[in-house]
């Protein structure tokens, strides 16, 4: 029987997205994870983050690295001196480049370097949609990449029967992400349609939901919610 390919994956995060992919990764393919929750800045544990990862690479075919950070960076090069094969997703922050609000990978010499090489060293670069597509290419013409945008299971989230008179936005309101997901801009524009039931779901920080709610006091703050 034909043995499977190995996948090394590599990640930074349990967000919900990076967990689905683990799980349908292992449906058909045999899948290592490394789990870089804590990387930390001591010497000794790079180091032993670094020879997990050397194993790891040894073990697989292919390396599969959520986000074009440093350790993206090393599992790309790992992967080419061992003649492996190594996709990286990205996911907007590391081509960004927002001076004003300090976002972005770019917005540093050694985050564009470090970015530059990942882009054009990967055997391909996944882009969760065809703007961060646009920016990958502008950034590295020569990297192979391709679009993937991120999915929605229809069977979990089924359309109401009846739509409410409602604006809808998902986002943090917190102190270092109100501005750069719009929510600032959000609570605004409720105040020209008084008539509309505007909500915000996501996590809040309350000191920004009171600063907001001295805007437009009918604006809804859910905070976190599950379904």
């Amino acid at each position: 029987m034909r043995r499977r390919v190995r996948i090394l994956v590599i990640k930074p995060s349990r967000a919900s997205f990076v967990e689905q992919d683990s799980e349908i990764l292992q449906k058909h393919f045999d899948v290592r994870t490394i789990d870089l929750l804590n990387p930390g800045r001591s010497l000794g544990r790079r180091l032993k983050i670094f020879l997990r990862l050397l194993r790891g690479v040894v073990w697989a075919d292919v390396t599969f690295s959520w986000f074009a950070e440093v350790y993206a960076l090393w599992a790309v090069r790992l992967s080419r001196i061992l003649l492996k094969k190594s996709i990286v997703i990205v996911g907007g922050y590391e081509t960004a480049r927002i001076e004003e609000l300090g976002y972005g990978l770019l917005t540093t010499a050694k985050g564009e370097k470090m970015v530059r090489k990942i882009l054009s060293k990967a055997d391909l670069v996944l882009a969760v949609s065809e703007f961060v597509l646009r920016e990958v290419s502008d950034l590295s013409p020569d990297s192979r990449v391709s679009v993937i945008p991120l999915g929605i299971d229809p069977d979990k989230l089924p359309p109401p029967t009846d739509k409410e008179n409602m604006v809808l936005t998902v986002g943090p309101a917190t102190e270092d992400r109100v501005i750069l997901k719009g929510i600032d801009v959000f609570v605004e524009a409720s105040r020209e349609l008084p008539d509309l039931r505007f909500v915000v779901v996501g996590p809040f920080d309350e000191s920004v939901r009171a600063r907001l709610s001295a805007i437009s006091p009918s604006v809804e703050f859910t905070g976190r919610l599950q379904y």
